[in-house]
């Protein structure tokens, strides 16, 4: 957001177009303190949408934006808070940790709280939809598979998990990749879902599951190479199979699923043979 001038730049450190942004973002700002719920909303919402495109601004601008979206994360009205998640969110990303204040918190830290805390499911799903996914936010997205809102369970299956599998360009595993994740975050994943009371979740759960099972063997990359036999397997060792049952659970998911593998798969003795050497 503060980006580092040139020093053949200093003509441009007061150019029309950045007068300008700095005239915008302090009009909206003063928006955020109007009585009008409809006035903050859209001033938020405005902002919301200028945050990752604003390119240079003074340090004290960025003082009193930052400041300003902390304190409308705990406005009254639902809809606004909404809209501050969103640009709390494009913050974490530009947020300059060193310049954060001992005790103060960052960016990220009121996201996750919001997350976690807000009284409103609407806002938690926006938190939920646009936190950046990372090893510092992940146990916090993977404890919404016990949010008591059930479109907020659900979508951490199909808006995350299933969605972020793989890296936005599909070359890597992503970070909610099963071979990623640790054996108990996938059985803490699977037995949330499939155990869930809302059959949307355990729907989105099943249908996790289905993708799990064709990604599951990493280490093959011809399909005329893949068999039925060995990608349960792969699915299979995800999990531990000697002190739960989320292993079991998962396989009868799939099979119930999954007409491709059920109608194919044969349980003979060298395939029980190897689930439990496995």
């Amino acid at each position: 957001m503060r980006e580092v001038k040139k020093e053949d730049a200093d003509e441009d450190d007061d150019t029309t177009a950045s007068r300008f942004v700095e005239k915008v973002l302090t009009f909206l700002l003063n928006g955020f303190e109007a009585k009008d719920k409809i006035a903050r909303y859209c001033c938020v919402h405005f902002l919301a949408e200028m945050v990752a495109h604003l390119g240079e601004i003074s340090e004290t601008l960025y003082t009193e934006l930052r400041a300003a979206i902390f304190e409308r994360v705990h406005d009254e009205e639902t809809f606004v808070r909404v809209q501050a998640d969103i640009a709390l969110s494009k913050l974490c990303d530009l947020e300059d940790l060193s310049d954060v204040e001992e005790g103060e918190p960052t960016a990220l830290e009121v996201l996750l709280e919001t997350l976690s805390c807000d009284p409103a499911a609407d806002v938690r799903r926006a938190a939920l939809l646009n936190i950046p996914l990372s090893s510092a936010t992940l146990d916090a997205v993977l404890g919404r598979t016990r949010d008591t809102d059930t479109i907020m369970r659900k979508l951490v299956y199909s808006a995350i998990l299933i969605q972020h599998c793989f890296a936005s360009d599909g070359s890597a595993m992503g970070l909610v990749h099963p071979r990623v994740l640790t054996i108990s975050q996938r059985e803490f994943i699977i037995r949330n879902g499939l155990g869930d009371r809302e059959p949307a979740v355990r729907q989105a759960a099943a249908l996790l599951l289905s993708k799990w099972v064709d990604v599951a063997r990493e280490d093959v990359k011809s399909e005329e190479s893949k068999t039925v036999e060995d990608n349960v397997l792969a699915l299979l060792s995800l999990f531990d199979l000697t002190e739960s049952t989320v292993a079991e659970d998962a396989l009868l998911s799939v099979l119930d699923r999954r007409a491709d593998i059920s109608d194919h798969v044969e349980f003979n003795g060298m395939f029980r043979c190897r689930i439990s050497v496995g």
